[in-house]
Formats: structure tokens, sequence, C-alpha cells
């Protein structure tokens, strides 16, 4: 034992110099405002999540995934946020105005502070912008050309030229608004203790581990009731599942079907809400396998969607109707391929391939095999990727399932060394201007992206270029929607299930409400009985 405490000493020092830090950091002293009266409100005030994803930094412009922007959201703060309705609403802007296609005015909120005590004002804004787009992933970064500080609280933002979806690229949190104070103090130790103005600050970071934040007595709109939020990072779907059961956990998120089912007609609330996400398999078009349409349409219709979403994912998504989620205005709202095995084998045959004596699908003589490539980030995509491997059997095609961690993943993508992979749209904020963007256009975003490397369209890239100029918003719905119409028309990829956001909730939790756009939860008025 004397050996084990020896050895983990530097470690353990190491972790109390990190709290003592965080402490200091980043905090202002305050009184406890907050009216926890009520008669309901009378256990400590403490909630814990199970987080699904890793991390080791808590700065948004550095996090790896956007899925660790969710201790992120309750510390920073943006422009503007995305609603339930998935439209831009105001936050740290009180309002906003198009002065022309490219100048934006934003009238910002007074009074605000951030948590090491220095106003927010619009020197702010224009500093974290500016951070933005010289240190921010270039898939975050919209078009910005110059910010102008008009006086304290008003700003005005210059995009290269026109650019409408300028409200949507606000919303994500690679957009929060830092104190330039605690960035500049703190050089590279920023990533460990983040400083904005949101309603909750940084009591302590381990990472890899956990996540404390405690309630901003300061903070300038509605204070929490909870006085301390715990992100306990628990990668394992089974082991978050174990942690709520035993009171370790009150939340917990992206379980796989019949985990969310087992916590049926129990104590826990299982509350869901559709996702902005839509899942898919991409084809790498680059082969010459997968640059004939005729096999693309063939696959899509000999894939059973239905059966997908109601057997493998018992219901927990719904079926396909575009590529833009039905939560996002600009959805398509039309039925994908339905399922025809007679069309897909009359399709295969058109193409020049048949089935030979053993049932096996062939094309002058070689047997049609690919591979599906995936990663564990998603609890939809290995039982989906099972489940497309033995419908496509049926009609003679052998697929190889291959699940892989995801640096070995992104390797292979990179470089084109696969025939079908897992993806999704994204789901960091809910324009549909960045759900095909960043998907369907080849020269802004590359292959790291895209839906379906190697399929280019250039009718597709004009349309959504001219969507950014148009500055009618159902025009710009309308234009999304042809786009959609014209993926759907080349086959570009395989999409199976639009999300369904689920989260299971300890029933002592009282005003949790789930988002579409997943990390943009409202924590301010939830409570723990």
């Amino acid at each position: 034992m004397k050996k084990v405490l020896k050895f983990k000493q530097g470690v353990g020092l190491l972790i109390i110099l990190a709290i003592v830090f965080l402490a200091v950091g980043c905090s202002s002293n305050s009184n406890n405002d907050v009216d926890t009266s009520s008669e309901v409100i009378t256990s400590e005030q403490v909630l814990t999540i199970g987080m699904d994803k890793n991390t080791a930094t808590l700065d948004v412009l550095k996090a790896p995934d956007p899925l660790v922007w969710f201790p992120g959201h309750h510390i920073n703060e943006t422009l503007v946020y995305p609603g339930h309705d998935m439209k831009p609403k105001a936050l740290l802007a009180e309002s906003w105005e198009r002065i022309d296609e490219v100048a934006w005015r934003f009238k910002l909120r007074q009074g605000v502070s951030f948590h090491d005590g220095t106003a927010f004002n619009a020197e702010a804004v224009k500093f974290s912008l500016e951070r933005q787009q010289e240190e921010g992933p270039a898939w975050t970064t919209p078009p910005i050309k110059e910010i102008i500080v008009e006086d304290d609280y008003r700003i005005q933002i210059i995009t290269e030229e026109s650019f409408s979806p300028l409200l949507e690229w606000l919303m994500n949190p690679v957009a929060s608004i830092v104190s330039p104070t605690a960035v500049q103090q703190q050089g590279d130790g920023y990533e460990m203790n983040p400083c904005g103005t949101g309603p909750f600050k940084v009591e302590a970071f381990v990472p890899e581990q956990e996540v404390v934040l405690v309630r901003n007595d300061e903070y300038w709109g509605e204070k929490p009731v909870l006085e301390k939020v715990i992100y306990k990072i628990i990668t394992d779907s089974s082991a978050r599942t174990m942690a709520l059961r035993a009171g370790e956990v009150d939340i917990i998120r992206d379980l796989n079907a019949p985990e969310i089912e087992a916590f049926k007609n129990s104590e826990y609330q299982i509350l869901s809400v559709p996702g902005v996400r839509t899942h898919y398999f991409g084809f790498n078009a680059n082969k010459d396998v997968f640059k004939d349409v005729r096999v693309r349409k063939a696959i899509n219709h000999a894939i059973d969607r239905n059966a997908i979403v109601e057997k493998v994912l018992l219901g927990y998504g719904h079926n396909i109707t575009g590529i833009v989620s039905p939560a996002i205005p600009g959805h398509l709202g039309q039925a994908w391929y339905p399922y025809e095995p007679e069309i897909a084998m009359a399709l295969f045959e058109e193409a020049g391939y048949n089935l030979n004596s053993n049932n096996i699908m062939e094309h002058n003589g070689t047997p049609l095999e690919f591979d599906i490539i995936i990663q564990p980030w998603s609890s939809y995509w290995k039982p989906a990727a099972e489940v497309i491997q033995a419908q496509l059997q049926q009609i003679g095609i052998k697929v190889n399932v291959q699940v892989m961690e995801r640096g070995a993943f992104n390797e292979l993508r990179d470089a084109g060394k696969y025939d079908i992979f897992a993806s999704t749209t994204p789901g960091v904020h809910g324009g549909a201007d960045y759900q095909l963007m960043s998907r369907f256009h080849s020269e802004l975003f590359g292959a790291s992206t895209h839906a379906s490397p190697g399929y280019v369209n250039k009718e597709i890239e004009t349309l959504l270029e001219e969507a950014r100029k148009e500055l009618k918003e159902e025009k710009r719905e309308e234009m999304y929607r042809k786009v959609q119409e014209i993926i759907y028309e080349d086959a570009a990829l395989i999409p199976y299930v639009h999300d369904e956001e689920v989260v299971i909730v300890n029933s002592r939790v009282k005003g949790f409400q789930p988002h579409s756009s997943v990390w943009a939860i409202d924590l301010k008025g939830v409570y723990v009985e």
C-alpha cells in the first residue's frame, strides 16, 4: 500500500495544485443570492452528469470533439444561441440588424461581467471572434473580414462577402465570448480554466476524469438553482448505465436502444427530442465501383431503413426524409429510396453486375465485396452497419464491418483506404448551410468532412454558394431543399436515420429539458429534490 501511495503522490500534488489554481484563477467572491426557500428545494443542489466523450481541455477552440462542449456551454456564452426551434435567440447580444449585404450591427448587453470580474464589452467581443478566426478549426469559422467597435456596447461584423447564415454560425460554442484578460494572463493554462460570462464557472478540472462547475452568483441573468454541476467522464455506455443506477450520476445520454429500454417503467425519466444530426454511410466515390450512380442507387434500394429504425434502434430515431434534419429549417421532407430489392437487382444488372452460380454478385467475374469502417463514436453506427451488412448479403454482396479506434479510422479515411465509412451531419449548430456545406462542398472544406469524398456536383456547390448570399430566408430554404433533391437523385450517400436525442434522468432531478443541438441544454431552471 505504501508503494502505491508513494507512486501516486506526484500526480496527486499536481491535481491539488491544479484545483487551487482554478479556484483563484478565474473567480470572484460573492454572496449567494439564489432563493432556494421553496419547500420542494431542500436537498443539496448538486447535479452529476455522466459525460460520454473524453477531453483534456475545456477551451472550446482546442476541443477535439464538439460533444465536449457540454461544460463549456455553461461556462461561456455566445452573442446568440439556438432556441428549441433552432433559430437564433438573443444572449450576449440584445439585438442585431443587417446594415447591408456584408455588414451586421450588434447591440450588446450591458452590466455583464466575466468570472474574473472584468467587464464584458465590445472589445471583448472583438478579441474573442478574432481569436476564433486565428485559432479555431476551419470548419467552425465564418468568413469574417473585420470587426469594428463603434462604442462599448455596439459592434459591426463585416463579412468577406454576403453571408446570410452568419447568426447560425455565431450560435456555435466556438464563437463564445471569453475574458481577454484571462486568456492573455493564463496563456496555455487557459485550456484548464476558461473564463466566460456563463451561469457556472470552473472550480476544478481533472483531465479525462471530471469537470466541476460552481454557480456564478454574479450571473447577469436568471440565477441557477444548482450550486454545483459535476461532469464525470464515463466513455463506456454500460459503465454509464451502472453509474446512474448506483446513484453516482444523475443524467446520462448516448446509449444504445436496449440500454434505453431497460430504463422504461422505472424510477428514471426517459426524455427525448428530435436531434439535429442525420446519420449516414458515405461512399468513397474515388473508387470505380461507386462512381456509377446505378450502383449507388441500387445499394440505397437494397437497404430497409425502417427495419433499422424500428427493430435495431427500437424507434429511437426518425425515418429519413432528407439530409438536413427535420429539426432544422430547410429540411426536405421527402422519403428516401424505399426498400425495393427487385429494383436494386435491376439496377445492378443494368450496371453490368449479375449473380453467379453461388448467388454472389459479381462484375466481369469479380465478386462485389467492400468494407464499412466505423469508430465507436455513436451508439447508432455499429448496429446499423451490421443490419446493412445482412441486408446486402441477401442480394449477394459481401460486406465486412470493421470497428476501429478514432485515430486508425481517421488515418484510413484521410488516406482514402476504405470503401464506405460511417458518419453524421454535424451537430454543432442548427443551420442548413453548415449541415450541407461541410459535407458537400469540396473546395471550401475538402475531403476531411465530405460526405462522400470523390463525389463532386458543381450544381450543388453553386446553389450552396448562392444560398449564402440570398437575403430572403424563405428562398434560402428552397435552395437547401433543391440541394437535397440533387443529392437524392445522385444517391450520393446512404442516410438511414434522423437522430433522436435521448437522455435518462434520475426522477429526483426536476426541470431538465433536452435540446436538439445536444450541447445547448439550459441548466438554470434545473433543481434536485
